[in-house]
């Protein structure tokens, strides 16, 4: 097994929060919880498992996260979608990402 997949339903954690609020949540980016991470962690420690988080947000259109491991650290990762887009490479600071919650 290659890793897992999951989604954060930002759009209904936030729809609480007024439009403008919602356009710059940091629930809007590319993260996972300690839940995720540890999850990982377990189930998925080789070098070569992924992990996808699909993030619902509201006002926009759904974005894809990618994780993997670098240097025993979980990391964003670059991707490419078929018929898609390319997204943000992969953070260049591990140590960074890691303190971040990546």
């Amino acid at each position: 097994m290659l890793g897992w997949w999951h989604s954060h339903p930002v759009r209904e954690w936030c729809k609480s929060c007024p439009e403008a609020k919602q356009r710059v949540c940091s629930m809007r980016g590319d993260f996972l919880s300690e839940d995720d991470r540890l999850l990982h962690r377990a189930v998925f420690p080789g070098a070569w498992n992924l992990a996808l988080v699909v993030n619902d947000v509201a006002y926009d259109d759904p974005t894809l996260s990618l994780f993997g491991w670098r240097r025993g650290l979980l990391a964003l990762r670059g991707h490419h979608v078929l018929g898609g887009a390319a997204t943000a490479a992969p953070h260049e600071n591990i140590q960074e990402a890691h303190r971040a919650g990546v």
